[in-house]
């Protein structure tokens, strides 16, 4: 059989499934995003919390608020665990709440511009506050107790975790293309393919 057809075949055919796995991020989809909280002032003043939350964002399309409901939700604050539907493990220790809102611009639903959402205990609560502009603007409120000391303020920062078949499908179209090219390059050189 002919190499170059070989390799030409062998490339499309990889390049092609690239294709087609970084399209499905296009339609809906769970989408993942991580989140610290960096806290500004009260008692816990120059601490980071972490955590992890998912969305469908085929609930933003058909929402005119543009918002999604939290499919799930874990968070690491001040020594528990708080968390949300499909993200709690059933862990000693973790405390189940209510669902989060993921907001978004309301001019571009696209936009993710933060989370709302709370947790009380008694005098124990923190809360998420969405802005409705930017990302920048969104703020966290946390009491520890009831003493006006032990509370405060954080500013949370969020980031989207890229879908598995979106990397997936961009290395291998990356890789296939270099090699189609490497391989076209060695047949204007006069070089013979082995």
């Amino acid at each position: 059989m002919n190499m170059k057809f070989l390799t030409f075949t062998t490339s499309a055919i990889f390049s092609a499934i690239g294709l087609t796995l970084t399209a499905f991020p296009a339609q809906a989809a769970i989408i993942h995003y991580e989140f610290s909280v960096l806290i500004e002032s009260g008692s816990l003043v120059g601490q980071t919390f972490d955590g992890t939350f998912r969305y469908d964002d085929a609930d933003v399309a058909g929402s005119p608020q543009a918002t999604a409901t939290v499919t799930g939700f874990d968070f690491d604050f001040n020594g528990a665990n708080y968390c949300y539907g499909n993200l709690c493990n059933g862990s000693i220790g973790e405390t189940i709440m209510t669902a989060p809102v993921a907001y978004f611009a309301v001019f571009d639903p696209s936009a993710f511009v933060g989370l709302n959402g709370s947790y009380i205990n008694g005098d124990f609560s923190f809360d998420f506050n969405n802005a409705f502009v930017s990302p920048d603007d969104s703020s966290f409120d946390y009491s520890l107790s009831a003493l006006p000391n032990d509370s405060g303020v954080g500013k949370p920062s969020y980031s989207a975790v890229p879908e598995p078949f979106t990397l997936l499908g961009a290395v291998s179209a990356l890789f296939w293309g270099a090699t189609f090219k490497r391989k076209v390059g060695h047949k204007g050189s006069g070089q013979k393919l082995s």
